[in-house]
This record gives structure tokens, C-alpha cells and sequence, in this order.
């Protein structure tokens, strides 16, 4: 994820070739038989088991608007 990060925060290129770059990065992590969207913040106290589903579900929700962002699973223009 850092990496996607880093493919946004490019300042030399177009916002197209940007998008592009992060589009095929967060690609990447969905690549074989890993699947992102399968993972999950695990809190090693559990002591607030309400807690960490929040946070996994804030998680999902950022997942998908960078999906949306970059525009995951449309072809890249490149």
C-alpha cells in the first residue's frame, strides 16, 4: 500500500498516467492466488472485539474507494 501511495504522490506526471501506475500497483495485490480484499487488522489485546470489526470495516471501505479512485478493474490506458 505504500507503494500506491507513493504512485499517487508522483508530481512530474498526468493525472491519467498516475491513476494508471496505482491501477496496476494495487493490481498486483490481487495477483494469483492472493486476494487484498481478504485482509484484515487483527488486535492482539481482543479486549474490544467491537472495536476491531469497526476498524475492519472502515479498512473494507477505504479499500474500495481506492478501488474507485484509481479506477481498479477498468483497463489501464497505457
Amino acid at each position: 500500500m505504500r507503494l500506491v501511495v507513493a504512485d499517487l504522490s508522483v508530481t512530474d506526471a498526468s493525472g491519467e498516467e498516475i491513476l494508471g501506475a496505482a491501477r496496476e500497483r494495487l493490481a498486483g495485490l490481487y495477483y494469483g492466488a492472493r486476494n487484498f480484499g481478504d485482509f484484515y487488522l487483527a488486535r492482539e489485546d481482543r479486549e474490544d472485539r467491537e472495536e476491531q470489526v469497526a476498524a475492519n470495516r472502515h479498512l473494507a471501505a477505504l479499500v474500495k474507494e481506492l478501488r474507485a479512485l484509481v479506477g481498479f478493474g477498468q483497463r489501464s490506458s497505457r
